[in-house]
């Protein structure tokens, strides 16, 4: 991972907490973490009561530089059908990890990866795809709702004084590393189905609809420059992506290839026609990132495009079969 030398000297003298360690960005943050040797470095995992104020209370006992926080349901069909537990696990931590740090008097840099599904269909002018953070989000899920929230208490406690934010809204992650059974990760399924040799399905009508897919190396990258790079970034909202987009049918019809090439076997990617009302409304969405404005901020920029990526994701399942 390739990250400037400046950040590699900041990051040894620091104390960093990582909640949500055992998620998949969440672990790799970690790894990478360990690999830049700071200070100290606390990976939490399976925490329980996670809206509690005394979970906190107990788990933050030093004062630390900077806390990645992680933990999240990422299901928006859970967060639909479970709104109040969505809310005390998306929303609460974020308030009582400042509530803890205030009581203590230190001053902590909180990164918090969201999500771009906030943007909802937003209405884009001019037929332009890519999306700004001057664009107003449009939820149309509890789970964005509640990711949105805590945007915004960031954005609050920052202006406050209780900590240094930086919220980095992520499109579609895909990479090496393990998965959990949820709504999210498609891309990396589809690979993993296509290695085994399994046809591939791709509904229509979200078919030709516009994801950004970004590799997971460039998203571990992009947190850990937000971190470093806090003092012009305190306080907002950022997107991240690689600001090309792809539809849905030609990134799994991506994957069927370069599979194949891999492999010499070819599966097939088949069109299922499905109703509208059997979707989500943000499953219908296009979304290219538009990354100027954290780019400029922070000197990041993605590096790997979605072939690339795609082949390396084939190389990791194919070691592990």
């Amino acid at each position: 991972m390739n990250l400037p030398p400046n950040q590699l000297d900041f990051y040894k003298s620091k104390k960093i907490m990582v909640s949500g360690a055992g998620g998949y960005v969440g672990g790799q943050l970690v790894n990478a973490l360990s690999a830049l040797e700071p200070s100290l470095l606390t990976p939490l995992s399976n925490v329980k009561d996670v809206h509690l104020v005394d979970t906190w209370d107990k788990l933050i006992d030093q004062e630390y530089d900077i806390i990645f926080h992680l933990i999240a349901q990422t299901s928006s069909h859970v967060a639909n059908e479970h709104p109040e537990s969505d809310f005390q696990v998306n929303v609460l931590p974020v308030r009582s990890i400042v509530e803890v740090c205030r009581k203590r008097n230190f001053v902590p840099t909180i990164i918090f990866p969201s999500t771009a599904c906030v943007y909802g269909l937003a209405d884009i002018s001019d037929g332009q795809l890519q999306i700004s953070e001057s664009v107003v989000p449009h939820p149309t899920t509890i789970y964005e709702c509640h990711k949105l929230a805590a945007e915004n208490y960031l954005r609050y406690f920052s202006q406050a004084g209780g900590c240094r934010s930086a919220s980095i809204r992520l499109p579609n992650v895909y990479g090496p590393g393990q998965l959990k059974d949820n709504d999210r990760g498609v891309l990396n399924k589809m690979i993993r189905r296509a290695v085994n040799g399994e046809d591939l399905a791709v509904f229509n009508p979200i078919s030709n609809c516009v994801r950004d897919y970004i590799y997971i190396s460039d998203v571990i990258i992009a947190l850990l420059s937000a971190a470093h790079c806090i003092d012009n970034l305190n306080g907002g909202i950022y997107n991240i992506g690689t600001g090309v987009g792809h539809t849905i049918s030609s990134a799994f019809n991506m994957v069927a290839q370069r599979v194949g090439l891999k492999t010499g076997k070819y599966v097939n990617v088949n069109e299922v026609h499905m109703k509208k009302e059997d979707f989500l409304l943000v499953e219908l969405r296009n979304f290219i990132a538009d990354i100027d404005l954290f780019k400029s901020l922070s000197s990041w920029q993605p590096v790997v495009g979605l072939a690339e990526g795609i082949d390396k994701t084939i190389d990791y399942f194919m070691e592990g079969q």
